[in-house]
């Protein structure tokens, strides 16, 4: 797996604002749920998203409140433990990458699960129905290029 570290840059939350890398200011409200376990082992609870820069375009992702691009994806999302933003930003790449039946709602119940599940299967990752950072590595995200459409990249670190 490729390491993309140099060529990520943060750009900015969703508003472009001057919110802190792992913040979100979009219209989904983001809280802050402690958990451990699930993909990738334990982890913080991802609290916010971040948008970053890519050689492919801009994408956003569900971050915890780490500054660097690597480890800010190292958070964790389960049932009945994240919602918000961070659940949001999930949902719509499950909905526009992987065309998986869910409503983006910024709540990570069994649907939610069933479509992690589903796409941890596809990209051929631990299946246990959790978001973490083995499955944000191999996932592809929603993805503003330059020029052109959005296309689903997936952004390995």
């Amino acid at each position: 797996v490729a390491v993309l570290v140099g060529s990520l840059a943060v750009a900015g939350n969703e508003q472009g604002g001057s919110s802190s890398p792992g913040t979100s200011t979009s219209g989904v409200s983001s809280g802050t749920q402690g958990f451990s376990g699930g993909d990738g082992g334990g982890g913080d609870a991802c609290d916010g998203t971040t948008r970053y820069d890519s050689p492919q375009g801009r994408y956003t992702i569900p971050t915890d409140a780490a500054a660097d691009p690597v480890t800010a994806r190292d958070c964790m999302l389960g049932v009945d433990e994240g919602s918000g933003a961070p659940v949001a930003t999930l949902q719509t790449a499950l909905r526009d990458c992987y065309f998986q039946p869910v409503d983006v709602d910024g709540a990570y119940g069994a649907v939610t699960r069933d479509a992690v599940r589903a796409v941890q299967a596809n990209v051929g990752v631990t299946v246990d129905g959790k978001y973490g950072p083995e499955t944000a590595g191999a996932m592809a995200w929603p993805t503003s290029p330059d020029s052109g459409p959005d296309v689903c990249v997936a952004h390995p670190a």
